[in-house]
Order: structure tokens, then sequence, then C-alpha cells
């Protein structure tokens, strides 16, 4: 009998690591997602727009944006608007006139939503456009140590 009940405590105990092990690889495969969020890009009438969900909180995200463009010097910051979390700039790419909208929007405690628009002012440009709101984009989500999957639709 005593050499039963321990046969059943050790099958139980290997019923319960395997679970366990099961358990935690469902988790982080799940969270996967969270941890590598995808940037999507589309064309849009107003430019070429790129979104991304960041597991960083919104202010924080708002605030590396705004540090980034203001510390090159040829971008040039047009409209900051804190409350909504908005940042308007303009710039010279290879000697086009180009302009970016940037808004970060709050998902939960730790999540907001970065989308950035693009724009350049000429015909056909809609790669530099491209171009401009995803370098925008990616610059954002390097300086804040997130890793990220570029998505286009």
């Amino acid at each position: 009998m005593r050499k039963e009940m321990l046969q059943n405590r050790k099958e139980f105990g290997q019923r319960l690591l395997g679970g366990l092990i099961v358990s935690l690889m469902a988790i982080s495969l799940l969270g996967c997602p969270v941890v590598i969020p995808p940037i999507v890009d589309y064309e849009h009438h107003h430019g070429y727009v790129v979104t991304v969900k960041v597991p960083v909180d919104a202010d924080k995200v708002f605030q590396t944006a705004l540090e980034l463009a203001q510390s090159k010097p040829e971008v040039t910051v047009v409209k900051i608007q804190e409350k909504s979390r908005q940042i308007q700039t303009k710039e010279l790419v290879s000697g086009k006139k180009s302009s970016a909208f940037i808004k970060v929007t709050q998902l939960d405690a730790k999540k907001s939503q970065l989308m950035v628009t693009g724009s350049i002012e000429e015909k056909n440009a809609r790669k530099a456009a491209r171009n401009l709101a995803l370098q925008i984009v990616q610059n954002i989500c390097d300086k804040l140590g997130v890793q990220y999957t570029v998505i286009s639709e």
C-alpha cells in the first residue's frame, strides 16, 4: 500500500511538472505579439500612415517622439499638442518639402498606439512618404527599446 502511494505521488508530480511546462510555453507564445509588435503601414489620401501598438505608456512614447524630433536640426516642429499627444513636423527630404503628423493614443496602463502620417509635396512620392513615416516609427521604437516587425498592407 505504501509503495502504491509513493507511485501515485510520483506520477502526480510528473503530471504537475509537465502541465506547468506546457502552461509556461503557451503563456510565452501568447505573449510574443506583445513583445514584438507589428508595424502596419498603408496609403492614405493625406500620405502614408504607419501604426504600431507599443508596450509602453503613451506619455513616454510621446516624450520620446518629441525629443527625437527636436534633436534633429533638419526637422522643424510646427505644432505640439501635449494634451492630445500630437506633433506636427516639417523638413526637407532630398530637397522636397515633407511633413509628418505623429499621434500617440493610450490603449491601457502599459500599452499605447503610435500613428505617423508622412507626406511629401511631390507627385508620385509615395515610396518616399512611406519611408519617412516608417523611419520615424522605427527611430521611436529603437529609442524605447521596442522590437518590431514591419507588415505592409
